[in-house]
């Protein structure tokens, strides 16, 4: 399988529904059934709990990655971290191994970041009606919501390495935001390294981004042409501040940044690509760059 892309709002209104629950089975349906990732733990009937082997949960592997011969890697998205599944977060865990027995990474594995409801969540609304956008394939994965008119980002994947498979057989990356606005260095969650090291601090690995302004873009003076914007790719790097290693991994998957309103983007507009079939969903910012997500 390869790309997919769905558009969906859920409402924790509806009666039967509960909202982040509804969330997780969207996800779960698309990568599962359009991208061809492999459901690896399914632990949707568990109630919420702040243990990770306990909690309403769900795993997903890798499968090969689009070209087959990717090492394994694994995601756990959560929903609930305490009693009920009713929580406002969606949690986030990364893993290079899993162990489907204990439910939890395999002993010799690494993970990142060291708790599931913290340091890489995703805010929705359990009881309101948002938005959910989600993009990508076996590769990369980005997930966009809108609840209450604010935007929010989680961006997972395994980026587009500058190095060999041997040197970096991984090159896993994850992010989070209540806010889809890039600055020019993003902290990051990674898994890198061989053998595998997870970062699992915030301050050890980062995303970098060109902020663009509206002075940035080329499309000054067409005239009633139509309007030429850039969208630019965000690039992946480790700054291990306890450690050696430093230094580029590679390009993040499915996501670019782009330039503010300020330089004529709209909010959910739809980007056509010259001289392909591809279309591009945009989230931009008034003061900042934002993101834009593949739709076709």
């Amino acid at each position: 399988m390869a790309f997919a892309f769905r558009e969906v709002t859920i409402s924790g209104n509806k009666v039967g529904v509960e909202g982040i629950s509804a969330a997780l089975n969207e996800i779960t349906d698309v990568l599962v059934n359009e991208m061809g990732w492999e459901l690896f733990d399914d632990r949707r009937t568990q109630a919420g709990n702040s243990n990770v082997t306990l909690t309403h949960k769900v795993v997903f592997r890798n499968n090969g990655g689009e070209d087959g011969t990717a090492n394994s890697w694994y995601f756990t998205l959560t929903s609930g971290t305490s009693a009920g599944v009713a929580s406002n977060i969606i949690g986030f865990q990364m893993t290079d191994s899993y162990d489907v027995s204990t439910h939890d990474t395999s002993a010799s594995g690494v993970e990142t970041p060291t708790g599931h409801n913290s340091g890489v969540t995703m805010t929705l609304d359990s009881n309101g009606i948002f938005n959910l956008w989600v993009s990508g394939d076996k590769d990369g994965l980005v997930f966009v919501n809108n609840r209450e008119n604010v935007y929010g980002v989680l961006l997972v994947g395994k980026s587009k390495t500058f190095l060999d498979s041997v040197t970096e057989p991984q090159g896993l990356y994850s992010f989070s935001s209540t806010s889809t606005t890039l600055v020019t260095t993003i902290s990051a969650r990674t898994i890198a390294g061989n053998p595998p090291e997870a970062f699992t601090s915030s301050s050890d690995s980062e995303i970098l981004s060109l902020n663009q302004s509206s002075s940035n873009e080329p499309r000054s003076g067409l005239g009633n042409t139509d309007a030429i914007f850039t969208l630019l790719p965000l690039t992946l790097t480790v700054d291990d501040t306890t450690g050696p290693r430093k230094g580029f991994i590679g390009l993040l998957q499915s996501v670019w940044s782009v330039p503010p309103t300020s330089a004529g983007w709209i909010k959910e507009s739809l980007v056509a690509i010259s001289g392909s079939n591809q279309t591009y969903l945009a989230f931009p910012h008034t003061g900042a760059g934002g993101i834009a997500i593949r739709k076709t």
